[in-house]
C-alpha cells in the first residue's frame, strides 16, 4: 500500500511539471544526461516546506546569461538571481535573445522543471548553486531497500554529466517522444506523452534556454525499479480527446490558448487527469479529463504533519464537485497568490503563488487558463479537500 502510495505521487505531478526521464546507467560525461521527472518526492521539497518553487523572488535582475534583465513579472534565473520577464539586456549589454526568454519562462514557470531538477536545501528553499543539476534519488519508493524505488531526476545543465554532448534533437527527442539517445525508453513519470504535443517554436525554445544554463558536474546514479525503462513510450496525448471550448463562447481564443497552456506546454492535464492501470498505454483517462482525483502521500512530498496524508488533485471540470461556481478571477488567484474564494491556501505540490513558480505567469497566461478551465464539460467527481491543520 505504501509503495502504491507513492507511486501515485509520482505518476500524478504536474504541478509540475517540464523536462524529465529515466536512465538505464549514469551518464558519463561523453554521454551525457538525460531529463528527469515531474513529481515532487522524498527529497524534492515543496513550495510549502520554504522557499520558491522557481527558486527566487520576483522582480527585475540577472538574467540566464548574466546580464540585466527589464521589467517584467520577476522570477529566478539559471544563476539564482532574479529574472524580469519583459526583454532587458544579456551578457555584455547585448539583447536578450526572445527564444531563450521564451524558453526561460517555459522551463522555469508554465512547465515547472525546475521543481524536478533542482536539489533543495534543508531549509526546503531551491539549492541554487545546482540549479537544474538534477537531485539523487528525488523519489524513493521503498526507503528501506537500497536496491529499489529509487529514480534521480536528471541533470539539465550545460555540463559533460548533464545535456552539454547533447545534441538539440536528442533533447527534444527525450521530453517531447520519451526517447533517450541510445534508443531506450523514457519511464512515464516524465510527461513526454503530454508535452510532445507542445509548438516546435516552443519545444526549441527551451532546447535554446537549456543550452544557457550554466554547466554543473553531477553525475546521477541509475533509476532502479520501478523507474526502469519500460519496452516502449507511452502514446501522446491524443487531442481529440482532450476538451475543446465552443467556438461561440466569447472567450474562445483566449480559452484556446489555455488549452494550450494546461494541456500541452503545462501540467494540468497530466495532474487533474486520472491515471489509467499501470501498464497502460495511455498513462491518463482522457474520458475524465481534469476530474481530479490523483493521489499524493504527503511524505513522498515531504511535508511536514500539518499537511493531511493524503493529498488530492481538485476537479477542475465545470461540475458541481469542480469549478461550477467559480470565476476566472477566482481561478486566477489560485494561479497567482495560491488563494481559494474561501480564502483558504492550496496545498502543495500546486507550484502556486506567491512562492511558487506559477506566481510568474504572465495576467494573459493565467486569464486564458482561467478560461478555458470554465468551458470544461461537467464531470461528477467528489474529492477530499487538503485541510491544513493547526501546528
Amino acid at each position: 500500500m505504501r509503495l502504491r502510495a507513492v507511486l501515485f505521487s509520482v505518476m500524478a505531478v504536474g504541478a509540475m511539471q517540464a523536462c524529465g526521464g529515466d536512465d538505464d546507467a549514469p551518464p558519463d560525461p561523453g554521454s551525457g544526461g538525460t531529463t528527469g521527472t515531474q513529481t515532487t518526492g522524498t527529497n524534492g521539497g515543496s513550495t510549502a516546506s520554504g522557499g520558491s518553487a522557481s527558486g527566487g523572488s520576483a522582480g527585475s535582475g540577472t538574467t540566464a546569461s548574466g546580464g540585466s534583465a527589464g521589467e517584467g513579472t520577476g522570477g529566478t534565473a539559471t544563476t539564482g538571481g532574479e529574472a524580469g520577464m519583459g526583454g532587458g539586456a544579456g551578457e555584455g549589454g547585448a539583447p536578450v535573445d526572445p527564444e531563450v526568454a521564451r524558453g526561460e519562462y517555459l522551463v522555469n514557470v508554465v512547465s515547472v522543471c525546475t521543481d524536478c531538477h533542482t536539489p533543495r536545501n534543508p531549509d526546503g528553499s531551491p539549492d541554487l548553486d545546482n540549479f537544474l543539476a538534477g537531485v539523487e534519488c528525488f523519489i524513493d519508493a521503498d526507503p528501506a531497500d537500497d536496491e529499489v524505488g529509487c529514480l534521480s531526476s536528471r541533470n539539465l545543465t550545460n555540463h559533460a554529466t548533464g545535456l552539454m554532448n547533447r545534441s538539440d534533437d536528442e533533447i527534444k527527442n527525450m521530453f517531447l517522444e520519451g526517447v533517450r539517445p541510445n534508443g531506450n525508453a523514457l519511464h512515464p513519470v516524465m510527461p513526454y506523452w503530454s508535452y510532445g504535443n507542445m509548438s516546435d517554436e516552443d519545444a526549441d525554445a527551451i532546447v535554446a534556454y537549456l543550452r544557457t544554463v550554466p554547466g554543473v558536474e553531477h553525475r546521477l546514479p541509475a533509476n532502479q525499479a520501478p523507474f526502469t525503462s519500460p519496452d516502449e513510450p507511452a502514446a501522446r496525448v491524443d487531442l481529440d480527446l482532450v476538451p475543446e471550448p465552443e467556438t461561440g463562447d466569447p472567450n474562445y481564443e483566449s480559452a484556446m490558448r489555455g488549452r494550450y497552456l494546461a494541456a500541452q506546454a503545462g501540467p494540468c492535464l497530466e495532474c487533474h487527469t486520472p491515471e489509467t492501470e499501470p501498464g497502460t498505454a495511455e498513462p491518463r483517462d482522457l474520458s475524465r479529463a481534469f476530474a481530479g482525483g490523483n493521489m499524493f502521500a504527503r511524505d513522498a512530498l515531504g511535508l511536514p504533519p500539518i499537511f493531511p496524508e493524503t493529498i488530492y488533485t481538485s476537479n477542475l471540470t465545470s461540475d458541481e464537485t469542480g469549478l461550477a461556481d467559480w470565476t476566472a478571477e477566482d481561478i486566477v488567484r489560485v494561479l497567482k497568490e495560491g488563494v481559494t474564494p474561501e480564502d483558504k491556501p492550496v496545498c502543495p505540490p500546486m507550484p502556486v503563488g506567491p512562492m511558487g513558480a506559477f506566481a510568474r505567469l504572465t495576467d494573459e497566461d493565467a486569464l486564458d487558463i482561467a478560461n478555458y478551465l470554465l468551458t470544461l464539460p461537467p464531470i461528477e467527481n467528489e474529492v477530499p479537500i487538503c485541510e491544513i491543520t493547526a501546528p
